[in-house]
């Protein structure tokens, strides 16, 4: 079995959490106090999972599952991209400053590092909710459709 299949991808609910810890970290960087590093490095290597590309090797025109979604949103919303292809070398673009910047800080990088955790947060967040949302109105209409059948 390959090493790709074995791996497991991350959830999006982890994702979106390392996002904003990211986000957070960086800030503090920004504000010159205590930030995480490793937050960081496995933001990076996780990106690298769920876009389906990685530095040097051509776009595959596929997302992990679950993930095409949010990811083009946030491409077209957000990155100014709408091709697959285009989205996934944002990612590996994101995934490269991220690393660029654990070699050698940068305020400036860290702001645009901080905006685009963010912005990819704020994504994957909303994505989570409306998923709730569409559960919880699934539920409430077989749970109507079950005292309609057992009122007749």
């Amino acid at each position: 079995m390959s090493q790709e299949i074995e791996k497991a991808v991350v959830s999006r609910h982890l994702l979106a959490e390392l996002a904003i810890r990211s986000a957070i970290s960086l800030e503090r960087y920004n504000l010159d106090r205590a930030y995480d590093d490793d937050v960081l490095i496995e933001l990076a290597d996780v990106l690298t999972d769920t876009a389906g590309v990685s530095e040097g090797v051509p776009a595959g025109k596929y997302f992990a599952i679950g993930y095409h979604s949010p990811y083009m949103r946030l491409g077209k919303e957000k990155l100014g991209v709408s091709s697959v292809g285009e989205v996934q070398q944002r990612f590996v673009q994101m995934t490269a400053d991220l690393k660029a910047f654990l070699a050698n800080r940068d305020k400036e990088l860290a702001m645009k590092l901080a905006s685009f955790c963010a912005d990819l947060h704020e994504e994957l967040a909303q994505a989570q909710l409306s998923e709730l949302r569409l559960a919880r109105k699934r539920r409430a209409r077989a749970g109507s459709k079950r005292s309609t059948a057992s009122c007749v």
